[in-house]
């Protein structure tokens, strides 16, 4: 942002209240390590996931790539990511011409039901999708943005390329050009080139889109043919986690997005009936069978049949066995495929025959059926390279294999041999069946092949590369592995060989290897491994769908704490690298409850990962613009390094130099420079002292650096920060010269910063060359992952801008201005909270390059700029310094060239009341209240708002509330609109309730947050629940966590109980102070007691130490003096003793009853009466409990918790009784409950011995049952921890010695039998 004086031609931004000055956006928006530098280490223990006793987190910020990681993709030329020579793609008029003839013969068909079967061959006429179709018709035609996406996806067979063709068809009918978008892989024939669009607009189909790489759809994106006023593309895919990013990159620039997951094509029996028929009948013409078909396949009811192929499939072997009377029609799925592929075989040998007519065929059907098994792993290649591929294989004649094989599959491009067989899911079957380990009798594997995959792939030979078509080769392998076990068991053991096949597959196979069912997850955990640690655009995607289902399927976050702590921080890290910052928030928050139970278990071990993970957190909030709940989260994580650092442990020390650094980062994201400058200072400072030791860290030192420069340059020490920004840029282009897609972001981060120096220094060329070399640097990320790098190149190309009017290039300039605010538009329109300062920024550096340049347009800018920045200020106060430029610039503009219509701007406040004011700030932070006091008078008295409002606040500290109204007043009318609130708080305080909501009526309506939850909170006291719930969603929708909780707390009263779930989590995922304690109330009360305990021990986490509140010490409401229960009145009256109990009282006196009453029982040896009462009694509790979720039964929350409690207790009771008895598997399943809803319940009140004991009861049923050995040792080992404890009541000293000389006999069998 550019800040103008009287004359135009000396322009400069302001970075702090003083009026230093100069042109530029220093990079300051680059908060917690910017965009992409969040990294956690993870879980590092050993080959299978095995408890750990070490759990392995590490904070946010760049990092070295360790050991196993993966070099990067591509040559690096200079300091620009090139993808691959040429552009990855071509786009080509689509064809809508079948790909075969159907007046060819007969007998060419029924040799090739492959062909029949290509959905491009179109022979059975297109039915059904009438919804489908109807839905893809709408998100074309609706003019919400002038580029939408869709991706249309389902499991293989489903028909998505039909029904694509189909929409192609009915868009061009409609008037819509259509074009298709061919991977330079694929092998098509090449079509006519497209123009660019006319009539109705474009849409462009990209098939496969799964298997692009993400920097190749993203240049697909970027393409100037999809510039135009109405294009649409469809991608069509079976997997969706890649989707995730690809709809960030859309998002990025302004696309709208959407997706269609293909149903079944025929739910209904009689419509996969008809569907069979159709299909059958038009097969047996096609093949010219002459006599009516009747017959229909067996099994139609069962799942496989929901699928168009399978149907089709089935339906050409029912009308090739009608031309061969007495052929048996197959019934399973998998015999169908191998009739299919025997006839298939027929027409190999056939042709082989045919060579003693005379014809030019010379390869046996089993040399064929080698070939075709080899192209549909290794894909299409040119004739050389085919030969050469069939060769290496050990295949005889290969040139003649290569010219047979093509004459059979003709290549749709030319130039190509060994076109793969088509469909896909035929294709898969066939390698399935031709693998040997499947059970299907009535087809032969073939022991050739089962070497095929690991010589094609190299893993005999880790001293060659991975070749270029593993992608597809693990692609076919995963699919076939998700329908066929042996399959699985060969591509896992190929993987096992050589784990960085799957690795250098691409993310794309990386996601279909996630997928496949029977790959099992010792398979993905080989690959995990050799993941790199630090992002990778072109492998972020894969990487955390393959970490995510090893979450989901190996991680137990209630007894294995250790592997649940690091795996969360690892998939948390992975998901922020694949852009899906919410769910790493999310799953950093269960690796910090597991963290928290660990601390709690063993303390003063665990000090330093809780810290770490709270660090990451501050990170992933502050990356999505939640600056002041990052502040509090890294604060945390400062003070407990701070702790350990001085408790010795070392490891702490580069920890937290980092959170220091990030710190300072979100310091002046919030306004707080003087404190960011300190912050970032300290940080270089503890990395200086690691130099040449064991724990220095280069790249977070030169991250540390950055931080400093940006931190100095916006407090005006320009040579300081100078000196800083140039030691960043050298460290860091050594860092790149290693490893460069994990250092450029970094680097061009640096070089925006000193730029930002130079110019201020007067050095103009030089900071011309920076703000350029950034900007190359990012345009070549923003190829590789525009949703992580577009916000930074909208930032760089800012400051190049200013640059560049520095020295007069305003041509340039103004070009790059635009650019800018495009792209913050674009960011904005998708996440105006993350993205709102970047388009005010933009807006406001626009405006000041237009003005230098004179050109039309500045004076809208700045006002939309200023109109944004009013909103900020509101919630944060550290944009109040560029609302004031912006003013300036505006007034300065305005008072040349007449104010055309413009409302009147506040005057800008002097020097003098500036530096007065920041002296105000220094001196209070000191404590020096009153000579503080005296400074804000001088500049509130020169006109400066802010010093106004904290004058207001230090009288109402002092208790004089009418001054303090007098100053806010002020201070509103000068524009400082933060002062509505304080002013409905005072007025509210007094009675005057109307005038309160007056207030935050004003102040909710200019956009304050607070002033729009409090209005809320008055109406819903009027009554008015509608406005309340309006104003709360307003408040959580402009990122407000209190926003969110309190429309939980409005909706939760309404019993609308899912949607105030999603309100408390969001608040809770925020870091809002209590959210997280009523969504874990609220788990609670519906039965979701494992989310319950994990949000429980987050609330403990965030809490600071404090006493205990009156409501937690005293859940149950307690009677107020001298007021008696009548009953109990009168029981005294007449000398009758009476003993009056609290509800909660009531619960346990009914549990003593039942102890009393099962004794009983059991001593009289009745253990089935035992059991039957207590499940009696359970059912009983659910009944109850279940009644207090509905409402039907008004209970609090002590009650539901003593409620919950008392029934895991007798279902850990009952389970020892159930294995006497012989019941098992009902023992085992009972403990188990048992021990998770106390974990769960321990977690919120800390009654930690029911807990130990049902893990003891846990463990011993195990023990007896000679199962789970490894959970039930866990287990016991935790309980004894607590039972030894010695700080257990009096009255319970004695029952747990019991309970803990049991539990050491359990631990000891359970250790025999390991």
């Amino acid at each position: 942002m550019v800040r103008w004086g009287k004359r135009r031609r000396s322009a400069g931004k302001e970075t702090d209240a003083t009026t230093d000055a100069t042109t530029s956006v220093s990079d300051t928006g680059d908060a917690t390590a910017g965009p992409g530098a969040t990294s956690v280490t993870g879980y590092l223990g050993g080959p299978r996931g095995d408890a750990s006793d070490s759990v392995h987190v590490s904070g946010t910020g760049n990092a070295q790539a360790g050991p196993g990681g993966f070099a990067s993709t591509g040559p690096i030329i200079g300091s620009r990511i090139a993808i691959g020579p040429g552009r990855p793609y071509r786009l080509e008029r689509f064809s809508f011409a079948p790909t075969v003839d159907d007046q060819a013969l007969p007998r060419v068909f029924a040799d090739q039901p492959s062909r029949l079967l290509d959905a491009r061959s179109q022979i059975v006429p297109f039915s059904g999708r009438q919804e489908e179709l109807t839905t893809l018709a709408e998100w074309r035609d609706v003019g919400t943005a002038s580029l939408s996406a869709l991706l249309l996806h389902g499991p293989g067979g489903e028909g998505k390329t039909r029904l694509s063709a189909r929409f192609a068809a009915l868009s061009a009918e409609a008037g819509w050009q259509v074009v298709e978008a061919c991977h330079r892989d694929s092998p098509r024939p090449r079509q006519e080139e497209p123009v660019p669009a006319d009539g109705r607009g474009l849409l462009v189909i990209v098939d496969y889109a799964d298997r692009w790489a993400h920097p190749e759809l993203v240049e697909l994106l970027r393409d100037p043919l999809l510039a135009g006023p109405a294009v649409r593309v469809l991608l069509i895919g079976r997997t969706v986690q890649w989707w995730a990013a690809v709809r960030g990159e859309l998002r990025s620039v302004g696309a709208a997005v959407a997706d269609l997951p293909l149903r079944e094509f025929a739910a209904d029996v009689t419509d996969r009936e008809r569907a069979f028929v159709a299909a059958r009948d038009r097969f047996g013409a096609v093949l010219g069978v002459s006599e009516p078909i009747t017959e229909v396949v067996r099994g139609l009811d069962t799942p496989p049949y929901a699928q168009v192929l399978t149907l089709h499939m089935a339906a050409l072997v029912t009308a090739l066995a009608a031309g061969r009377p007495g052929s048996p029609v197959p019934e399973s799925v998998e015999e169908i495929a191998a009739y299919l592929l025997d006839r298939e075989r027929m027409g190999w040998r056939r042709l082989y025959g045919s060579r003693l007519a005379g014809e030019e065929f010379d390869t046996p059907p089993t040399v064929m059926a080698r070939a075709v098994f080899t192209a549909v792993l290794a894909g299409p290649a040119s004739y050389a390279e085919g030969v050469g591929r069939l060769d290496g294989l050990g295949l005889r004649a290969a040139d003649r294999v290569v010219t047979d094989h093509r004459f059979c599959y003709p290549p749709l491009d030319r130039a190509h041999v060994l076109e793969p067989l088509r469909p896909d899911r035929l294709a898969e079957d066939l390698v399935a069946l031709l693998i040997p380990g499947h059970d299907v009798s009535g087809y032969d594997p073939d022991p050739w092949t089962a070497s095929v995959p690991r010589t094609l792939l190299a893993a005999d030979r880790p001293d060659l590369p991975v070749p270029a078509f593993a992608n597809r080769a693990v692609t076919v392998l995963a699919s076939a592995a998700d329908r066929w076990p042996h399959v699985g068991a060969e591509l896992g053991s190929l993987i096992r060989q050589r784990p960085e096949i799957a690795v250098g597959a691409g993310s794309a196979a990386l996601v279909a290897l996630s997928h496949a069912r029977y790959v099992d997850t010792d398979v993905l955990l080989e690959v995990e491994m050799r993941l790199p640690q630090q992002r990778q655009a072109d492998l972020d995607v894969g990487a955390a769908a393959v970490t995510e289902r090893l979450v989901r399927e190996r991680v137990d976050d209630t007894t294995r704490l250790q592997d649940a702590a690091s795996w969360y921080a690892r998939l948390g890290v992975r998901l922020a690298h694949a852009g899906r910052k919410d769910e790493a928030v999310r799953a950093n928050h269960q690796a910090l409850a597991a963290l928290h139970r660990l601390d709690e278990l063993v303390p003063q071990t665990y000090g330093t990962h809780v810290a770490l993970c709270l660090m990451d957190i501050g990170g992933y909030q502050s990356d999505l613009g939640r600056h002041k709940e990052a502040v509090g989260f890294t604060r945390r994580a400062i003070d407990l390094l701070r702790e350990q650092v001085r408790e010795g442990h070392r490891e702490a020390r580069p920890q937290l130099a980092l959170a220091l650094a990030n710190y300072g980062n979100q310091l002046q994201n919030t306004g707080q420079r003087g404190d960011a400058v300190e912050a970032a200072g300290e940080s270089v400072a503890r990395y200086r002292e690691l130099a040449g030791s064991d724990l220095a860290d280069p790249p977070r030192l030169a991250f540390a650096l950055c931080g400093l420069g940006t931190r100095l340059l916006a407090v005006g020490r320009n040579e300081d920060a100078a000196e800083a920004l140039v030691e960043s840029v050298a460290g860091y282009r050594e860092l790149v010269a290693a490893a460069p897609q994990t250092h450029l972001p970094g680097l061009a981060r640096a070089l925006t910063n000193l730029g930002t120096a130079r110019r201020r220094l007067g050095q103009s060329g030089e900071a011309v060359r920076a703000a350029e070399e950034s900007v190359r640097i990012r345009r070549d990320l923003v190829e590789l992952n525009g949703q992580a790098h577009t916000a930074d190149l909208a930032t760089s190309l800012l400051n190049y801008a200013g640059r560049l009017a520095d020295v007069d290039e305003d041509e340039e300039a103004v070009a790059r201005a635009e650019e800018a605010v495009k792209l913050a538009r674009r960011l904005w329109r998708t996440d105006r909270l993350a993205h709102e300062a970047l388009l005010a920024n933009a807006l406001a550096s626009q405006g000041a390059v237009l003005a230098r340049a004179a050109r039309g347009g500045a004076v809208a800018s700045l006002r939309e700029a200023i109109a944004l920045y009013e909103r900020l200020v509101t919630v944060d106060d550290g944009h109040r310094t560029a609302l004031h430029t912006a003013r300036h610039n505006l007034g300065v503009l305005e008072a040349d060239d007449g104010p055309d219509g413009a409302p009147a701007t506040e005057a800008e406040p002097d020097e003098e009341a500036v530096h007065t004011y920041n002296e105000g700030v220094r001196l209070a932070r000191a404590g020096s209240s009153e000579q503080a006091r005296a400074c804000y008078r001088l500049a509130a008295e020169a006109g400066l708002p802010q010093a106004m409002f904290n004058l207001g606040n230090m009288c109402w500290e002092d208790g004089n509330a009418a001054d303090a109204k007098l100053w806010w007043t002020r201070a509103v009318a000068a524009g400082s609109l933060e002062g509505c609130f304080n002013l409905g708080v005072l007025h509210w305080k007094q009675g005057d309730r109307d005038m309160a909501r007056h207030w935050f009526r004003r102040g909710a309506e200019a956009g304050a947050t607070n002033a729009m939850t409090s209005l809320g909170a008055a109406l819903w006291s009027d009554g008015d629940l509608a406005a309340a719930e309006r104003w709360f969603r307003a408040a959580a929708e402009a990122g407000d966590p209190d926003g969110d909780h309190r429309l939980g707390l409005l909706l939760d009263e309404q019993g609308r109980h899912d949607e105030a779930g999603t309100g408390f989590e969001r608040a809770a995922e925020a870091g809002h102070a209590e959210a997280a304690r009523s969504l874990a109330d609220h788990r609670m009360r519906h039965g979701r007691l494992t989310d319950a305990h994990r949000w429980w021990r987050l609330d403990q986490v965030r809490q600071e130490p404090q006493p205990p509140s009156p409501s937690e010490s005293q859940p149950e409401p307690v009677p107020e003096p001298g007021r008696v229960h009548p009953l109990v009145e009168a029981a005294s009256d007449q000398g009758i003793p009476v003993q009056s109990l609290q509800p909660t009282q009531m619960v346990e006196l009914a549990g003593s009853i039942m102890d009393g009453q099962v004794a009983k029982l059991v001593g009289e040896g009745r253990l089935e009466d035992a059991v039957a009462l207590y499940r009696e009694q359970a059912a009983g509790l659910r009944r109850l409990l279940s009644s207090g979720a509905e409402g039907r039964v008004p209970m609090s929350t002590a009650m539901t918790y003593r409620l919950l409690q008392q029934h895991a207790t007798y279902l850990a009771s009952m389970a020892p009784l159930e294995l006497a008895l012989g019941h098992v598997d009902q023992a085992l399943a009972h403990s188990e409950e048992a021990v998770t809803a106390l974990g769960a319940l321990a977690a919120r009140g800390g009654d930690l011995l029911p807990h130990a004991w049902a893990q003891y009861v846990f463990a011993a049923i195990r023990a007896d049952a000679g199962t789970d050995t490894e959970r039930a040792l866990r287990a016991i080992e935790e309980a004894i921890q607590v039972l030894g404890r010695p700080q257990h009541a009096p009255h319970e000293h004695e029952r747990t010695q019991q309970h803990l000389s049991k539990a050491l006999a359990v631990q000891a069998t359970l250790l025999r039998l390991r």
